[in-house]
């Protein structure tokens, strides 16, 4: 496979999950207790894994629209951007710009760029 520097999950943390879900299932609890967790990866789920969208943000958004409320949409922005930075590989990034720019000449022009783009490809992701 391609090498890769980004961290994640190793075979501790998959062995670590396995025992606590085998644990949850099969374990000396009463039977009332089986209750396999729900870790929130596909739904927001208190105390689950982290979302973009979350609860917070999502009330902040609609308080701002609903009430035309400059502060509420500030605050949207700040939880918006806190929660791509914990969510997303590129919110783990930061830009380093150089000293100076390339010369204007060197930019192909945007009309030659256009002819380039296919529309299946245009998704959020790819484009971003």
């Amino acid at each position: 496979g391609t090498a890769s520097r980004i961290g994640g999950v190793n075979f501790d943390i998959l062995l670590e999950e396995s025992l606590q879900r085998h644990e949850i299932a099969f374990g000396e609890d009463e039977c009332d207790s089986r209750i396999l967790r729900n870790p929130g990866f596909f739904h927001w789920r208190s105390g689950g894994e982290k979302h973009i969208n979350d609860p917070t943000s999502i009330g902040l958004l609609q308080e701002a629209t609903k009430y035309e409320n400059k502060n509420a949409y500030d605050k949207y922005c700040e939880a918006a951007m806190n929660s791509i930075q914990d969510c997303t590989l590129r919110g783990q990034m930061e830009i380093a710009f150089p000293d100076t720019g390339i010369d204007i000449s060197e930019v192909e022009p945007a009309a030659n760029i256009v002819k380039r783009f296919a529309t299946g490809a245009m998704s959020f992701g790819s484009i971003s």
